[in-house]
């Protein structure tokens, strides 16, 4: 038995089951790290120091026909030692899926959808510990009195795995327009989504909350195709335009919206991007909603 985990590209490029080999690349580069630090901290308990890890290795398995997937296992090197294959066996699916949605969203100015994900990792490292310990109850209970101490280290490696972060969201906005992080058998709860705005979130050099979607209706200043922008009206600041990121498929086809809309008013579900302060880095055009639907 393997440990297995899957993320799943999808829109622009990867609609056509296509995507940019480079990026591609660079997603798997930075997932085999994420991967591996991630599984010395949940095993080992502490940070891996430069050149520190499990003796595992992370291989891709076969592309599916019709879809552009990162499948991957985690198998322990050879000459392993037996308890390390138990405690992956144990727990491993549903660490690696827990760990690398806490990872992505924490980094993605998605704070709140990162908590769940860290009661659960906690879960999945107590019952990967618990097939080498010989007290299974003190084990667990040790674990969950030690909440805060993993809290502060899952934090500390979040922040060590930005760089590798960024390689994992390489295709999103430029050759996928979303990825996600798919749950493991079993698992009732929903699929993780990165989207453009989270993926930006990730590259950015200063710390960014990604909002909820918001439906406002807003001003058409103009519209810049090449790069795929509208100006509008800021929503917080009535007179001034800014410029916001279409990532609406309607914005590529003819009659193009957009441009009917120029000297007019839409209105539009978006995503903010904010600053710590609460001032507005960025908007992402999600979707255009016409008037009849909210009518209706």
């Amino acid at each position: 038995m393997t440990v297995e985990f899957h993320l799943q590209f999808d829109g622009r490029d990867a609609s056509d089951h296509q995507i940019d080999l480079g990026q591609f690349g660079h997603s798997m580069v930075g997932l085999n790290r994420a991967v591996h630090e991630g599984l010395f901290l949940a095993i080992r308990g502490e940070l891996p120091r430069p050149r520190q890890k499990l003796d595992l290795v992370v291989r891709a398995k076969p592309p599916h026909a019709g879809c552009v997937d990162l499948e991957a296992v985690v198998v322990a090197a050879s000459g392993f030692l037996p308890f390390l294959h138990e405690m992956l066996l144990s727990g491993g699916k549903e660490f690696l899926f827990h760990f690398l949605s806490y990872l992505l969203a924490k980094l993605g100015g998605r704070p709140s959808d990162a908590e769940p994900h860290f009661k659960q990792m906690l879960d999945a490292i107590v019952q990967m510990r618990e097939a080498d310990a010989a007290d299974r109850l003190d084990e667990r209970d040790k674990h969950y009195e030690n909440e805060e101490r993993w809290r502060q280290a899952f934090l500390s490696l979040a922040e060590k795995l930005r760089e590798p972060a960024r390689n994992v969201v390489a295709p999103v906005g430029r050759t996928a327009e979303i990825m996600r992080v798919v749950p493991p058998p079993g698992y009732s709860g929903p699929t993780t989504v990165v989207d453009v705005p989270m993926a930006d979130a990730i590259r950015a050099k200063e710390p960014l909350e990604v909002g909820e979607m918001e439906r406002i209706r807003v001003k058409i200043d103009g519209i810049t195709l090449r790069s795929r922008t509208i100006k509008i009206e800021d929503p917080q600041q009535p007179g001034r335009y800014i410029n916001a990121d279409v990532r609406d498929p309607a914005f590529d086809h003819e009659p193009n919206i957009y441009k009917e809309a120029v000297g007019g008013e839409m209105l539009l579900d978006i995503k903010p991007s904010r600053r710590p302060n609460g001032e507005i880095a960025k908007l992402y055009v999600m979707n255009a909603v016409p008037d009849t639907d909210v009518a209706a």
